[in-house]
């Protein structure tokens, strides 16, 4: 289950050679996604909505991914240097208290 109240505040890096590391780091993390905890459904279609509005592109529409798990519900959005920044959502419909398990 993950928690609620954990949040990513920041992360900074010190690199001698940017070039060097944005290869390193663009491939190494290149599987991953950046992906933002969102206590209800309504909180990733906002996200959605405002991210699009600050000049986002759409990577992915708010829905149901099920292939992750069946209460799996986000939303993707490219920034200004597209990287894919996500908000998702774990809990089902019809039990709003608890999250889904995969």
């Amino acid at each position: 289950m993950s928690d609620p109240n954990n949040v990513l505040d920041h992360v900074g890096l010190r690199v001698r050679d940017v070039a060097a590391s944005r290869r390193f780091h663009e491939a190494a993390l290149a599987p991953l996604h950046l992906a933002f905890h969102a206590v209800d459904r309504e909180r990733v279609d906002a996200f959605h909505s405002a991210a699009l509005g600050a000049g986002g592109t759409d990577s992915g529409a708010p829905g149901v991914r099920e292939y992750y798990h069946p209460s799996y519900y986000a939303a993707f959005v490219f920034d200004p240097d597209r990287n894919n920044v996500e908000a998702v959502c774990h809990m089902t419909l019809a039990s709003p208290t608890q999250e889904g398990t995969p």
